[in-house]
């Protein structure tokens, strides 16, 4: 079997069950572009948004079946958010592998997202000729990769357990009653994560609902754990 088959092979297969990733040999990551060598989080963000960006934009200027571009963004998705969780994990001293439970929780966040991509690129078909292809793009890369943001600054949070850090509020104007609530105190992570208050996070717990929240975790030593807008 040549590497470009062996490749189609395993990228569909990453498809179906994303969490067979961390499992891969060295030279299965390598077919999928999955670097060995750790450059940091922000490399992973900055091809997972530029994935995003080519699949979008791709679908609405070229002639292509949907599916090669919902698919491309599926596999691009899977390997951002797994290298994204295991980088968090390295920068907090956690030790890898991944526990059951993250483990669990980064295979259910997959699926989650997988269901978004099917229902983006079934919109951008319904709506195909009443979009402009670079704005459309662009506007879905960066909300894409806010996501992985929140991903990354959430299992950060999951590595380092049960310490206690400090809600920092951000720099807007308005704060929801939440975020005013937990700011200047100390929380335990446990306590963070069970009411899904994780600033950035589309969706979570706070009043606010995480969007646009500039909002920031720190640790002991005042360090920032989550990325903040």
């Amino acid at each position: 079997m040549d590497k470009s088959t062996l490749a189609g092979f395993i990228r569909r297969a990453v498809i179906v069950k994303p969490q067979v990733i961390p499992h891969l040999s060295e030279q299965a990551r390598e077919l999928l572009g999955i670097k060995a060598e750790r450059l940091g989080y922000q490399p992973i963000r900055d091809d997972y948004w530029t994935s995003i960006y080519e699949a979008v934009e791709g679908y609405l200027t070229g002639n292509k079946p949907v599916t090669s571009f919902r698919n491309s963004a599926s596999v691009a998705m899977s390997e951002a958010f797994t290298a994204a969780v295991y980088e968090a994990w390295y920068q907090v001293g956690a030790e890898p592998p991944l526990s059951d439970e993250v483990s669990a929780w980064l295979s259910e966040r997959i699926g989650q997202e997988r269901g978004f991509i099917v229902r983006l690129f079934d919109r951008l078909k319904s709506e195909w000729q009443g979009l402009d292809p670079s704005s459309e793009a662009l506007a879905r890369a960066e909300g894409f990769a806010r996501t992985l943001d929140a991903l990354y600054s959430e299992a950060k949070l999951r590595g380092m357990k049960n310490q206690v850090v400090t809600w920092i509020l951000g720099e807007t104007e308005e704060h929801c009653d939440t975020c005013l609530s937990l700011a200047g105190k100390k929380h335990k992570i446990s306590y963070l994560i069970k009411n899904n208050y994780i600033p950035g996070k589309p969706g979570a717990g706070m009043d606010c609902n995480g969007y646009r929240c500039d909002c920031k975790i720190v640790d002991k030593n005042g360090n920032e754990v989550t990325i903040s807008e």
